[in-house]
Parts: structure tokens; C-alpha cells; sequence
């Protein structure tokens, strides 16, 4: 057996990165229930039902389903499918409430999707 009949290829032009890449985030329950405690009452709930007078009346417990939910999402590097919608609704900014031209559309997001951004930011 002769080894010069072995074809060697050279490894494909691996682009850099356009990004830089995150340092590590700790996620503990304890600082996420701070979070959830912080949050406005009158927050909205997104497409996904839960809003912030749920997660502050349960933030004890909230705190640690949802750390093990955020911990599980970046080290998958994915976010449930219902963080990912938004809820477009008009609200009215003044004048005529017949008239079109007196809204603006807001997106109601998911409020446990802002606690991982106010996390991750």
C-alpha cells in the first residue's frame, strides 16, 4: 500500500467574523427576580399571554423557571418561538379617533423576552 495515491485538499477560506463575540453572561434566579420586581405593572403582555403583574406576583417561582429558560436559550443560541412575535396595535396619539392619521402602531413584545434583553444589555 502506497500513502502518495492519497488525495490532500486544502481546507476551504474561512471568512472572519463581522462580530464580536459576547463575554460570558451569568444568570442567576436572585437577579432575575430584581428584574422582574423593577418591572412596571401596566406593562402589556405580548402574544404569549404573560405579563408583568404575573411575573411580579410569582417572581419567587418566575424567577427560577425563567433563569433556567434563559440560561437553556443562549446556550442554545435560540429563543422560543413565541419571543419572537410581536403584537402590532394602534394607539392613539391625540386629535380625531376616527382619523388614521392620529395613531401610531406600537408592538407589544413578549415581557419575559425584555427581561433577557435588559439581562443581556
Amino acid at each position: 500500500m502506497s500513502f502518495s495515491s492519497v488525495t490532500v485538499t486544502t481546507p476551504p477560506h474561512v471568512c472572519p467574523t463581522s462580530y464580536i463575540p459576547m463575554d460570558h453572561i451569568v444568570i442567576d434566579s436572585y437577579g432575575v427576580q430584581k428584574i422582574i420586581e423593577s418591572l412596571k405593572l401596566s406593562s402589556s403582555a405580548g402574544p404569549d399571554c404573560i405579563n408583568s403583574k404575573f411575573l411580579k406576583n410569582t417572581s419567587c417561582y418566575s424567577s427560577i423557571l425563567l433563569s433556567m429558560i434563559f440560561k437553556q436559550s443562549l446556550e442554545q443560541g435560540q429563543l422560543p418561538a413565541d419571543w419572537k412575535i410581536g403584537k402590532v396595535v394602534p394607539l392613539h396619539k391625540s386629535g380625531d379617533t376616527l382619523s388614521p392619521l392620529n395613531y401610531r402602531p406600537i408592538s407589544l413584545t413578549s415581557v419575559p423576552s425584555k427581561v433577557l434583553e435588559h439581562i443581556i444589555y
